[in-house]
C-alpha cells in the first residue's frame, strides 16, 4: 500500500476542493494543448479520471492512517466519519454525476474494451466501485480489519475483482493511467477473496500487512 501511495505525486487533503464543473473547464484546455497525445483523452473522460485519481490518493492516505490508529488502540470514529463524508461529497457532486453517467453508459454499451479510451472508461467505473468498497469498510461498526472479513465486503470485493478481470491491466499506451489502476488493485487486495461462509470466521487477514 505504501508503494502504491508513493506513486501518487499529489495527495489532496480530505476537504472540499474545486467542483467538477470548474475542473472540466481546466481540462478542456489541457486536452487541447497537451502532449503526448496518448496521455490525454477527451475532456470529460480526462476530468473524470483526474477527479477520481485525486480522490483515491486522499483515501489511500487517510485509510492507512486510520488502520495505524486502530492498531495502536486510538479511537478513529471521527476520522472514519470525515473520510466517509469526503467520499460522499465527491460522488454526489452534480457535475461529476452527470459526466460519470455518460461514461458508464458508454461502458455498458460494450463490455469488451477495444481501445485505450474504452479501457480508461472502464477504469472509471471500477474507481467508483472501489470508493463504494471503502465506504463499506468505514461504515462497519468495528475496526477496518474486522470489516475486511465481513460477508458484504467479500461480495463487493469479488465484484470488483471480476471487473478487473474483464477490463484487463493497462496496455503500454495507457502508462499514464496505470497508477490509478494499481490503486484499485491494492485496495481490493486488502480483502481476501474467500467463500462467504468462511468470511465470519476470518480474524485478521494477512493482506492487512499491506497497510501496516
Amino acid at each position: 500500500m505504501s508503494t502504491v501511495i508513493s506513486m501518487v505525486e499529489e495527495v489532496p487533503p480530505i476537504t472540499p476542493r474545486s467542483p467538477f464543473s470548474q475542473r472540466l473547464t481546466y481540462y478542456e484546455e489541457l486536452c487541447r494543448t497537451g502532449t503526448p497525445h496518448e496521455a490525454w483523452q477527451r475532456p470529460v473522460l480526462e476530468t473524470v479520471h483526474q477527479y477520481l485519481r485525486g480522490t483515491l490518493g486522499a483515501v489511500l492516505h487517510s485509510l492507512k492512517e486510520i488502520v495505524a490508529h486502530e492498531r495502536d488502540g486510538i479511537k478513529t470514529n471521527s476520522n472514519k466519519q470525515a473520510l466517509a463524508g469526503y467520499i460522499r461529497d465527491k460522488l454526489q457532486d452534480i457535475g461529476f454525476q452527470e459526466a460519470f453517467s455518460t461514461v458508464q453508459d458508454l461502458v455498458n454499451q460494450n463490455h469488451q474494451p477495444k481501445s485505450p479510451e474504452k479501457m480508461v472508461e472502464c477504469y472509471q467505473v471500477m474507481g467508483v466501485q472501489v470508493l463504494g468498497y471503502v465506504l463499506l469498510l468505514l461504515h462497519h461498526p468495528a475496526s477496518i480489519a474486522e470489516a475486511l472479513c465481513s460477508p458484504e465486503t467479500a461480495v463487493l470485493a469479488s465484484q470488483i475483482h471480476i471487473s478487473m478481470t474483464n477490463y484487463g491491466s493497462p496496455e503500454p499506451t495507457l502508462k499514464y493511467y496505470s497508477d490509478v489502476y494499481y490503486c484499485h488493485l491494492a485496495l481490493v487486495g486488502l480483502a481476501a477473496i474467500r467463500p462467504i461462509e468462511q468470511a465470519n470466521a476470518c480474524k485478521l487477514p494477512a493482506s492487512l500487512k499491506l497497510i501496516s
